[in-house]
């Protein structure tokens, strides 16, 4: 199963890795932002624009990642973004991320590259958990390969793609769910300590409504499991959730604070 998984990601990247194309809509650049949008290249008509959707990834997700990166390059831990508007906070921006592990990556290298081959890991990790929590409901090994490629094409994960924020939560989910079902069957504090560190990086993946839905899910699991099997394992897994909150509170406590002074929670939009 583990080479099949390995195969699995590597097919997706067969674009990067035979022709060095990176999973970033550059062409948006050209082909709906002015002044580029003015000029057709010396064709009739200009760069076809096949997804307007993902062009947060070069205006917002990409550009902020390159910052990061300058920053932490040159010493400074990147708390303040000074290209948008007269300066705005970066660090307590939850959809910065800049805590999430596999960041550590993209210092090494060009920035395309890494952040593409961070890509190609959490392709593998969401194929990975995914097999790992099939196989701990008792599904066949065929049947759980097959599932975890299900997972990693459903919609939100393809859509999110080339976003990875999204996505990068939803990798967590199952990884959380196999998590609670092994400490179930073998009460191994391990399994426990995993859950916490799974979702407190879950958590730090920078997308509130993904991360917010998977925590109700996770929250249901638990309740399931301990009304099934006995309170002492609820209040287990419940403290295990609480400091995998805490693990991951010096990016929520600024982000709260930076929502408490935000236009958001009261914009209709």
């Amino acid at each position: 199963p583990l080479l099949i998984l390995i195969l699995l990601t590597f097919l997706k990247f067969i674009p990067f890795i035979f022709h060095q194309h990176v999973p970033i809509p550059f062409e948006l650049l050209v082909g709906a932002y002015y002044p580029w949008l003015n000029s057709k290249w010396g064709y009739v008509v200009g760069v076809p624009v096949k997804n307007s959707v993902v062009t947060d990834v070069i205006s917002q997700l990409y550009p902020w990642l390159h910052l990061a990166k300058q920053q932490i390059l040159s010493g400074h831990l990147p708390l303040w973004n000074p290209t948008s508007f007269l300066g705005y906070p970066y660090f307590a921006n939850y959809h910065s991320s800049l805590f999430y592990p596999t960041n550590i990556i993209l210092l090494f290298g060009s920035l395309p590259y890494m952040r593409t081959i961070q890509l190609m890991i959490q392709q593998f990790l969401s194929l990975s958990f995914m097999f790992l929590y099939l196989r701990s409901i008792k599904i066949s090994k065929h049947s759980a390969i097959f599932g975890a490629l299900v997972f990693v094409s459903s919609g939100l994960m393809m859509t999110d793609f080339e976003f990875a924020s999204g996505s990068k939560a939803l990798t967590w989910l199952p990884a959380c769910l196999w998590l609670i079902n092994k400490y179930k069957t073998t009460l191994k504090p391990t399994y426990l300590a995993g859950l916490s560190f799974s979702y407190a990086i879950l958590l730090l993946s920078g997308h509130f409504q993904v991360s917010l839905y998977a925590s109700i899910i996770i929250l249901i699991a638990t309740l399931y499991i301990g009304r099934k099997e006995r309170k002492t394992l609820l209040s287990r897994y419940l403290i295990a959730l609480v400091i995998g909150a805490a693990l991951a509170s010096p990016q929520l406590l600024p982000t709260m604070e930076l929502l408490s002074q935000s236009i958001r929670p009261s914009d209709d939009y």
